[in-house]
Protein backbone atom coordinates (compact mmCIF):
# COMPACT_ATOMS: atom_id res chain seq x y z
CA UNK A 1 0.00 0.00 0.00
CA UNK A 2 1.37 3.40 -0.96
CA UNK A 3 1.32 5.82 1.95
CA UNK A 4 0.54 9.42 1.10
CA UNK A 5 0.28 12.52 3.25
CA UNK A 6 -2.68 14.89 3.06
CA UNK A 7 -1.37 16.79 0.04
CA UNK A 8 -2.42 17.62 -3.49
CA UNK A 9 0.21 18.99 -5.86
CA UNK A 10 2.46 19.53 -2.82
CA UNK A 11 -0.11 21.84 -1.21
CA UNK A 12 -1.51 20.83 2.18
CA UNK A 13 -5.31 20.62 1.92
CA UNK A 14 -7.11 21.33 5.18
CA UNK A 15 -10.43 19.85 4.06
CA UNK A 16 -8.84 16.43 3.42
CA UNK A 17 -7.47 16.37 6.98
CA UNK A 18 -10.79 17.43 8.50
CA UNK A 19 -12.66 14.79 6.48
CA UNK A 20 -10.32 11.97 7.47
CA UNK A 21 -10.17 12.97 11.14
CA UNK A 22 -13.94 13.43 11.22
CA UNK A 23 -14.43 9.89 9.91
CA UNK A 24 -13.25 8.62 13.31
CA UNK A 25 -15.39 11.01 15.41
CA UNK A 26 -17.94 8.29 16.24
CA UNK A 27 -17.33 4.57 16.69
CA UNK A 28 -13.64 5.38 17.04
CA UNK A 29 -12.51 2.10 18.57
CA UNK A 30 -14.54 -0.02 16.14
CA UNK A 31 -13.20 1.92 13.15
CA UNK A 32 -9.63 1.44 14.38
CA UNK A 33 -10.36 -2.29 14.56
CA UNK A 34 -11.69 -2.22 10.98
CA UNK A 35 -8.53 -0.49 9.74
CA UNK A 36 -6.36 -2.93 11.68
CA UNK A 37 -8.25 -5.90 10.23
CA UNK A 38 -7.72 -4.63 6.66
CA UNK A 39 -3.96 -4.37 7.15
CA UNK A 40 -3.75 -8.06 6.27
CA UNK A 41 -5.61 -7.56 2.97
CA UNK A 42 -9.04 -7.06 1.45
CA UNK A 43 -12.05 -8.32 3.36
CA UNK A 44 -15.82 -8.65 2.94
CA UNK A 45 -18.28 -7.26 5.47
CA UNK A 46 -18.89 -10.74 6.97
CA UNK A 47 -15.10 -11.13 7.38
CA UNK A 48 -14.94 -7.83 9.28
CA UNK A 49 -18.06 -8.68 11.29
CA UNK A 50 -16.24 -11.66 12.82
CA UNK A 51 -13.91 -9.20 14.58
CA UNK A 52 -16.81 -7.03 15.75
CA UNK A 53 -19.58 -9.45 16.73
CA UNK A 54 -20.96 -7.05 19.35
CA UNK A 55 -22.19 -4.44 16.84
CA UNK A 56 -25.10 -4.82 14.43
CA UNK A 57 -24.68 -5.19 10.69
CA UNK A 58 -26.33 -1.82 9.97
CA UNK A 59 -23.90 -0.08 12.34
CA UNK A 60 -20.96 -1.86 10.74
CA UNK A 61 -22.08 -0.78 7.26
CA UNK A 62 -22.36 2.80 8.53
CA UNK A 63 -18.84 2.73 9.97
CA UNK A 64 -17.44 1.25 6.74
CA UNK A 65 -19.36 3.87 4.75
CA UNK A 66 -17.90 6.68 6.88
CA UNK A 67 -14.37 5.40 6.23
CA UNK A 68 -15.04 4.92 2.51
CA UNK A 69 -16.48 8.43 2.14
CA UNK A 70 -13.39 9.87 3.82
CA UNK A 71 -11.11 8.04 1.38
CA UNK A 72 -9.70 5.72 4.04
CA UNK A 73 -11.23 2.56 2.54
CA UNK A 74 -11.86 1.54 -1.04
CA UNK A 75 -14.57 -0.75 -2.41
CA UNK A 76 -13.75 -3.53 -4.87
CA UNK A 77 -16.72 -5.33 -6.44
CA UNK A 78 -16.01 -8.78 -7.85
CA UNK A 79 -19.11 -10.48 -9.15
CA UNK A 80 -21.66 -10.70 -6.35
CA UNK A 81 -19.05 -10.04 -3.65
CA UNK A 82 -17.88 -6.68 -2.35
CA UNK A 83 -14.43 -6.42 -0.84
CA UNK A 84 -12.96 -3.53 1.13
CA UNK A 85 -9.33 -2.56 1.26
CA UNK A 86 -7.28 0.28 2.73
CA UNK A 87 -6.63 3.29 0.55
CA UNK A 88 -3.26 5.03 0.72
CA UNK A 89 -3.53 7.56 3.53
CA UNK A 90 -1.51 8.96 6.39
CA UNK A 91 -2.52 11.40 9.10
CA UNK A 92 0.42 13.21 10.69
CA UNK A 93 -0.64 15.78 13.26
CA UNK A 94 1.81 18.01 15.05
CA UNK A 95 1.25 21.59 16.24
CA UNK A 96 3.38 22.89 13.37
CA UNK A 97 1.54 20.79 10.78
CA UNK A 98 -1.87 21.90 12.07
CA UNK A 99 -0.70 25.50 11.89
CA UNK A 100 0.48 24.96 8.31
CA UNK A 101 -2.84 23.43 7.31
CA UNK A 102 -4.76 26.30 8.85
CA UNK A 103 -2.53 28.75 7.05
CA UNK A 104 -1.87 30.75 10.19
CA UNK A 105 -1.13 30.63 13.90
CA UNK A 106 -3.33 28.95 16.49
CA UNK A 107 -4.17 32.37 17.90
CA UNK A 108 -5.34 33.61 14.48
CA UNK A 109 -7.56 30.56 14.04
CA UNK A 110 -9.08 30.98 17.51
CA UNK A 111 -9.78 34.64 16.72
CA UNK A 112 -11.50 33.68 13.45
CA UNK A 113 -13.58 31.07 15.31
CA UNK A 114 -14.59 33.46 18.09
CA UNK A 115 -15.27 36.31 15.64
CA UNK A 116 -17.61 33.99 13.76
CA UNK A 117 -19.69 33.57 16.92
CA UNK A 118 -19.11 37.17 18.06
CA UNK A 119 -18.21 35.88 21.48
CA UNK A 120 -15.65 36.78 24.12
CA UNK A 121 -13.93 33.45 25.01
CA UNK A 122 -12.90 34.64 28.47
CA UNK A 123 -16.06 33.61 30.31
CA UNK A 124 -15.47 32.42 33.86
CA UNK A 125 -17.41 29.32 34.86
CA UNK A 126 -17.85 27.20 38.01
CA UNK A 127 -17.59 23.43 37.66
CA UNK A 128 -19.56 20.71 39.50
CA UNK A 129 -16.99 20.67 42.32
CA UNK A 130 -17.31 24.46 42.70
CA UNK A 131 -13.93 25.11 41.08
CA UNK A 132 -13.45 28.17 38.84
CA UNK A 133 -12.46 27.74 35.21
CA UNK A 134 -13.00 29.07 31.68
CA UNK A 135 -15.62 28.17 29.11
CA UNK A 136 -14.26 26.59 25.92
CA UNK A 137 -16.74 26.49 23.05
CA UNK A 138 -14.72 23.77 21.30
CA UNK A 139 -15.30 21.38 24.24
CA UNK A 140 -19.08 21.83 24.11
CA UNK A 141 -19.05 21.45 20.32
CA UNK A 142 -17.03 18.24 20.63
CA UNK A 143 -19.45 16.86 23.25
CA UNK A 144 -22.45 17.43 20.98
CA UNK A 145 -20.75 15.82 17.99
CA UNK A 146 -19.63 12.87 20.13
CA UNK A 147 -23.24 12.07 21.11
CA UNK A 148 -24.34 11.97 17.46
CA UNK A 149 -25.36 15.54 16.60
CA UNK A 150 -24.37 16.63 13.08
CA UNK A 151 -21.70 19.32 12.86
CA UNK A 152 -23.96 21.90 11.17
CA UNK A 153 -26.70 21.40 13.79
CA UNK A 154 -24.17 21.44 16.65
CA UNK A 155 -22.77 24.77 15.45
CA UNK A 156 -26.27 26.31 15.38
CA UNK A 157 -26.98 24.99 18.89
CA UNK A 158 -23.63 26.32 20.10
CA UNK A 159 -24.53 29.80 18.83
CA UNK A 160 -27.81 29.69 20.78
CA UNK A 161 -26.08 28.46 23.95
CA UNK A 162 -23.40 31.11 23.80
CA UNK A 163 -26.02 33.87 23.67
CA UNK A 164 -27.22 32.72 27.10
CA UNK A 165 -23.87 32.49 28.89
CA UNK A 166 -22.64 34.97 31.48
CA UNK A 167 -19.62 35.41 33.71
CA UNK A 168 -19.76 33.01 36.68
CA UNK A 169 -22.23 30.55 35.14
CA UNK A 170 -22.04 26.97 36.41
CA UNK A 171 -21.39 23.95 34.23
CA UNK A 172 -24.74 22.52 35.39
CA UNK A 173 -26.48 25.60 34.01
CA UNK A 174 -24.56 25.29 30.74
CA UNK A 175 -25.64 21.64 30.42
CA UNK A 176 -29.25 22.59 31.14
CA UNK A 177 -29.21 25.40 28.56
CA UNK A 178 -27.61 23.09 26.01
CA UNK A 179 -30.28 20.41 26.53
CA UNK A 180 -33.04 22.99 26.08
CA UNK A 181 -31.50 24.19 22.83
CA UNK A 182 -31.12 20.62 21.59
CA UNK A 183 -34.75 19.85 22.53
CA UNK A 184 -35.86 22.63 20.19
CA UNK A 185 -34.41 20.54 17.36
CA UNK A 186 -35.09 17.00 18.59
CA UNK A 187 -36.23 15.39 21.84
CA UNK A 188 -34.37 12.20 20.89
CA UNK A 189 -31.09 14.09 20.47
CA UNK A 190 -31.64 15.80 23.84
CA UNK A 191 -32.07 12.41 25.51
CA UNK A 192 -28.89 11.10 23.84
CA UNK A 193 -26.99 14.20 24.98
CA UNK A 194 -28.19 13.78 28.58
CA UNK A 195 -27.15 10.11 28.55
CA UNK A 196 -23.74 11.08 27.18
CA UNK A 197 -23.16 13.80 29.78
CA UNK A 198 -24.63 12.06 32.84
CA UNK A 199 -24.66 8.38 31.89
CA UNK A 200 -22.07 5.78 32.91
CA UNK A 201 -19.33 4.26 30.77
CA UNK A 202 -20.14 0.80 29.37
CA UNK A 203 -17.03 -1.29 30.09
CA UNK A 204 -16.60 -4.79 28.69
CA UNK A 205 -15.12 -7.09 31.36
CA UNK A 206 -14.66 -10.86 31.64
CA UNK A 207 -17.96 -10.95 33.56
CA UNK A 208 -19.84 -8.97 30.93
CA UNK A 209 -20.71 -5.30 30.49
CA UNK A 210 -20.22 -3.20 33.64
CA UNK A 211 -21.55 0.33 34.14
CA UNK A 212 -18.84 2.65 35.43
CA UNK A 213 -20.13 5.88 36.94
CA UNK A 214 -17.77 8.50 38.36
CA UNK A 215 -17.67 6.77 41.76
CA UNK A 216 -16.66 3.49 40.11
CA UNK A 217 -13.92 5.26 38.16
CA UNK A 218 -12.67 6.81 41.42
CA UNK A 219 -12.56 3.31 42.90
CA UNK A 220 -10.53 2.06 39.92
CA UNK A 221 -8.10 4.95 40.36
CA UNK A 222 -7.64 4.12 44.04
CA UNK A 223 -7.03 0.44 43.29
CA UNK A 224 -4.43 1.16 40.60
CA UNK A 225 -2.54 4.13 42.07
CA UNK A 226 -1.23 5.55 45.33
CA UNK A 227 -3.41 8.63 45.52
CA UNK A 228 -2.80 9.67 49.12
CA UNK A 229 -1.47 13.02 47.90
CA UNK A 230 -4.40 13.71 45.56
CA UNK A 231 -7.08 15.88 47.23
CA UNK A 232 -10.60 14.44 47.02
CA UNK A 233 -11.93 17.32 44.86
CA UNK A 234 -9.12 16.71 42.35
CA UNK A 235 -9.86 12.97 42.37
CA UNK A 236 -13.50 13.71 41.53
CA UNK A 237 -12.41 15.95 38.66
CA UNK A 238 -10.05 13.29 37.32
CA UNK A 239 -12.81 10.66 37.42
CA UNK A 240 -15.21 13.02 35.61
CA UNK A 241 -12.63 13.78 32.93
CA UNK A 242 -11.76 10.11 32.43
CA UNK A 243 -15.42 9.11 32.14
CA UNK A 244 -16.17 11.84 29.60
CA UNK A 245 -13.22 10.90 27.39
CA UNK A 246 -13.93 7.16 27.54
CA UNK A 247 -17.48 7.79 26.32
CA UNK A 248 -16.03 9.67 23.35
CA UNK A 249 -14.03 6.61 22.31
CA UNK A 250 -17.05 4.36 21.81
CA UNK A 251 -20.27 2.94 23.22
CA UNK A 252 -18.54 -0.09 24.77
CA UNK A 253 -14.95 0.14 26.05
CA UNK A 254 -12.73 -2.91 26.66
CA UNK A 255 -11.60 -3.00 30.29
CA UNK A 256 -7.90 -3.05 29.39
CA UNK A 257 -8.34 0.10 27.30
CA UNK A 258 -10.21 1.80 30.16
CA UNK A 259 -7.42 0.89 32.59
CA UNK A 260 -4.75 2.15 30.18
CA UNK A 261 -6.49 5.50 29.85
CA UNK A 262 -6.94 5.79 33.63
CA UNK A 263 -3.21 5.15 34.10
CA UNK A 264 -2.32 7.73 31.44
CA UNK A 265 -4.48 10.49 32.95
CA UNK A 266 -3.50 9.84 36.58
CA UNK A 267 0.23 9.57 35.85
CA UNK A 268 0.10 12.73 33.71
CA UNK A 269 -1.58 14.54 36.62
CA UNK A 270 0.96 13.25 39.16
CA UNK A 271 3.96 14.12 36.96
CA UNK A 272 2.64 17.62 36.31
CA UNK A 273 2.36 18.46 40.01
Amino acid sequence: MTETNIKKSDNIVLNDAITQIGAFSSGTLEKFIIVNELLSGKKTVPDIQEKLPEIGKSTLYKYIGDLETAGILEKDEKGSKIFYTLAGFSLVLTPKRISEMLGGSKEDEEKRFNDMFKFDPKINIIDRQNHPGEFYSSVLLSDMISCGIKMSVAVDILRDVMENLYDGITTREISSITRRMIEKRSNALAIDYKKYILGPVNVETDEGIKLWDNEMIEKEIRQRHNIVDIPQPELIRLAHRIGRQLKKIGKIIPENLAHSYIDYVVLSYINAR
